[in-house]
């Protein structure tokens, strides 16, 4: 039964909320029906103690009047036996009074009138007996005939008190009676009101049993089918007879398992493949590390050729002091620095930065360096000395007295950058590769320095009272950008203490861990005072340079280079 109306209460397509709302409702409609129930039994109660009261009264009325006629049948009976006028006058008062006291009798019903209309019949017979007796007793009437009357008036008087004890019993008779039916509508309304609270009760606990378990149970199911969806079984259905909100959560439930179950079944497909690509990956992976692998020897290889390209030992040039500094950003590099010996005793000096970096500016690197030192006329190739070219004046930009000093055989060496460009320019232009130069030759007799300076970053004379004596500014453009492109050569006299700085814009351009340059403008105030060396000078550029940088990855290449006359 219970579960029937379970599925009953699950099968109405109501809200849970509209379900509850009507349990609600009628446990309120049991309770003022209970009430009301309650209110009737008492009321009848009520009403029936109202009654015996009545009775009650009634009863000690009758009981009063029953006393009353006894008392007045005795003072007639008395007055009779010895008759004289004032006992008969009184009593005769006393029987009118009586007939007044019975009129004004309450709780007659309709069943007493008849009773009540002999008694009063009777009594108005006592009374004409006694008015005759006493009108007899005036006139002188003889004894015989008052005997005659006074036995009438003892049948009378018997008569009227049999009828009042018969009044008196009829009212005890219905008090008895009462009685009886007020214990029996208290039982009768006892048990109406126990079994009507009984039933309410049990109508409420059945039906909030009901309704309970039609909102438990499939929620038992929902709990049971989610634990299952956690442990990952996605076949479960819930099957609930709501049609309410908790079967509208069950068939989002079961939608969700079957998407579930399907994603899973996708991911399962896509695990496989992923571990089949994974192992494909792994081989691949294996194979491109074994390339790396060789990758990084041979550009260990290539930073180890490039290497070998700059001055593994610089020249010991007397009375000078030359002291270079190198940092690739990567293993090979596009920066370079050479220092090599001129026919005749000068010396050559060179500081480039390829554009670009890595493998493509290492090649041009060594290109570059193989070209300046070939292209200056006085280094042999396979025993042949390349033919030299005379100086214009026009190339020359420099003072008299040191015109004087100019040895102008040397100065045909630094074409070498003219011939080196138009190679480039017309042989490589389609790679858009170039490179800034700075290109000197040395007297280190007399000090005078010849310079071409292609697009590079000014060089910089550092006197030996510290500051800034002079700038080598570019005399051309960049190297390898287009053909038949003049340079113009400059000539600087060194004089004892005179320091000659030559770097790369990857000293300028090194970033600090934020993001900031270390700016030319930092590297101009380290050279505001003196140095006792050209070692001292670069060890406390580099010192500053990794201070900025820190851990932060190496952006260009770093090159110095630091010429001192002793």
């Amino acid at each position: 039964m219970k579960n029937w109306m379970s599925h009953l209460i699950a099968r109405v397509p109501v809200s849970v909320h509209s379900k509850l709302l009507v349990a609600f409702l009628v446990i309120v409609t049991l309770l003022i029906t209970f009430g009301v129930v309650v209110l009737h039994a008492m009321s009848g109660i009520n009403r029936r103690v109202e009654d015996m009261i009545t009775l009650h009264h009634k009863t000690a009325a009758f009981r009063q009047l029953q006393h009353d006629t006894t008392i007045q049948l005795y003072s007639v009976s008395t007055a009779l036996i010895n008759p004289n006028e004032r006992k008969l006058a009184s009593t005769l008062r006393q029987l009118h009074q009586f007939r007044y006291d019975l009129e004004r009798v309450q709780f007659v019903t309709k069943d007493e009138v008849k009773l009540f209309e002999k008694i009063s019949n009777e009594h108005e017979k006592l009374i004409e007996v006694v008015t005759h007796v006493v009108e007899q007793m005036r006139a002188g009437s003889s004894l015989e005939s008052v005997e005659r009357t006074f036995d009438k008036a003892v049948m009378l008087a018997d008569r009227l008190e049999r009828l009042t004890n018969e009044m008196v019993n009829r009212a005890e008779a219905d008090m008895i009676s009462k009685i009886d039916e007020s214990i029996q509508a208290y039982l009768a309304s006892r048990w109406v009101v126990i079994g009507f609270a009984l039933g309410s009760v049990v109508l409420a606990l059945v039906l909030g049993y009901s309704i309970s378990s039609s909102l438990l149970r499939p929620m038992k199911r929902i709990d049971r089918s989610l634990s299952q969806t956690a442990s990952g079984d996605f076949t479960q259905r819930i099957h609930v007879p709501n049609r309410d909100e908790i079967g509208t959560l069950a068939d989002n439930l079961n939608i969700m398992n079957e998407e579930l179950e399907r994603l899973y079944k996708q991911l399962e497909t896509a695990n496989r493949q992923t571990e089949e690509k994974n192992l494909q990956l792994e081989e691949t992976l294996q194979k491109v590390e074994l390339y790396s692998q060789m990758l990084r020897n041979e550009l260990e290889r290539g930073r180890r050729m490039q290497t070998s390209f700059l001055p593994g030992e610089l020249l010991k040039i007397d009375n000078w002091e030359l002291v270079p500094y190198f940092k690739p950003a990567r293993q090979v590099a596009g920066d370079f620095y050479d220092v090599f010996k001129l026919p005749g005793g000068c010396i050559g000096l060179v500081v480039a930065d390829v554009c670009d970096k890595g493998v493509g500016a290492a090649l041009f690197m060594a290109l570059f360096r193989s070209l300046i030192r070939v292209f200056s006329g006085k280094t042999m190739l396979e025993g042949f000395v390349l033919p030299s070219q005379e100086i214009s004046g026009e190339m020359l930009d420099t003072t008299d007295e040191m015109l004087q000093l100019t040895d102008f055989g040397h100065l045909e060496t630094l074409n070498a950058v003219k011939l080196t460009n138009n190679y480039i320019a017309m042989n490589h232009g389609d790679l858009s590769m170039f490179a800034t130069l700075f290109f000197g030759v040395l007297n280190p007799e007399n000090g005078l320095l010849s310079y071409v300076n292609g697009g590079h970053e000014p060089v910089v004379i550092i006197s030996s009272q510290g500051g800034i004596k002079e700038y080598l500014s570019p005399t051309g453009p960049a190297v390898g950008v287009m053909p038949d492109v003049d340079f113009v050569i400059k000539q600087i006299l060194l004089v004892p203490g005179d320091i000659m700085l030559a770097y790369t814009d990857g000293v300028t351009e090194a970033l600090s861990a934020g993001g900031k340059e270390f700016s030319r403008e930092r590297l101009l105030a380290f050279l505001d005072k003196s140095y006792p060396s050209a070692e001292e000078l670069l060890e406390r550029i580099a010192g500053q340079l990794n201070s900025h940088m820190k851990d932060t990855e190496q952006f260009d290449d770093i090159t110095l280079l630091a010429l001192r006359k002793l």
